[in-house]
């Protein structure tokens, strides 16, 4: 475990969380919960942090809450946790509580067109096994792949949509093992916030995530609670702490676990 941020401090953090009765923990998947996989539906989560997630959920101390670029139905195939939880998907686009109620941020009918002839043309030039239609975004993965297969199909969607989509309020960034083009209404912070709001003003809270996707809620958790990198790998970024999975990771998840039953 290592401090990212001089100003923060993990023994005063933990004492918050002691001291708080509103607590949130947030979650990324891919990269975060479990490994990164070439075959995306194989990916499940790493089999140490399981049981002691499921031990949070169980003792109800805590909101859990995953917020993940996947969509909500992929991560309800992948996750078997002992109780319903609340999910967010496609980047904040998509929201499952835990009654299973189901919301969309509503997307103009002008965006939609787009994305589906962002997935005509992929799947028109050979990429349709690389591409991943979600709501508010299209996927690009290359994990596995030649480099210069990635490098090849990069060149080839900045060149055909990099102007087309800037009219559209949509933009194109690059995560762990691909690109995406995406809606600029999606972004992670959109759930934290909401989600804190709700709970209210003395909640105290962490974010987990791994990928530059997550930096905006890195940047929403800020004065709330702990910015937290899971990646074996240093990277810049607006975290306070990073965590090596899977092992540190279960380490602060058992660690919080305990701080709130006591």
């Amino acid at each position: 475990m290592k401090i990212l941020n001089p100003q923060f401090n993990l023994d005063d953090f933990f004492s918050l969380l002691r001291n708080h009765s509103k607590r949130a923990l947030f979650l990324d998947y891919d990269g975060t919960l479990a490994p990164f996989r070439v075959e995306r539906d194989k990916a499940l989560p790493y089999p140490e942090i399981m049981p002691v997630l499921n031990q949070i959920i169980d003792a109800d101390h805590t909101k859990v809450t995953i917020i993940s670029g996947r969509s909500v139905k992929d991560l309800s195939a992948l996750i078997n946790l002992n109780r319903d939880i609340e999910m967010w998907g496609a980047h904040g686009m998509e929201r499952l509580l835990e009654n299973s109620t189901y919301h969309e941020q509503a997307l103009p009918d002008a965006s939609k067109k787009i994305l589906t002839e962002i997935g005509y043309w992929a799947d028109k030039n050979g990429m349709h096994d690389r591409t991943e239609i979600k709501f508010g975004s299209v996927a690009f993965h290359w994990r596995g792949k030649p480099a210069h297969i990635a490098d090849k199909n990069r060149h080839d969607i900045l060149q055909k949509w990099s102007h087309k989509i800037l009219a559209l309020n949509f933009k194109i960034r690059e995560f762990d093992g691909g690109l995406e083009i995406y809606t600029t209404q999606a972004n992670k912070a959109h759930a934290v916030e909401t989600v804190l709001q709700e709970m209210g003003k003395d909640t105290i809270a962490a974010y987990l995530g791994d990928d530059l996707t997550d930096e905006d809620a890195f940047q929403a958790i800020k004065g709330k609670g702990a910015a937290v990198l899971v990646r074996s790998k240093f990277r810049k970024t607006l975290a306070d702490v990073q965590l090596i999975p899977p092992l540190e990771l279960q380490s602060f998840l058992a660690k919080w676990h305990q701080i709130c039953v006591h």
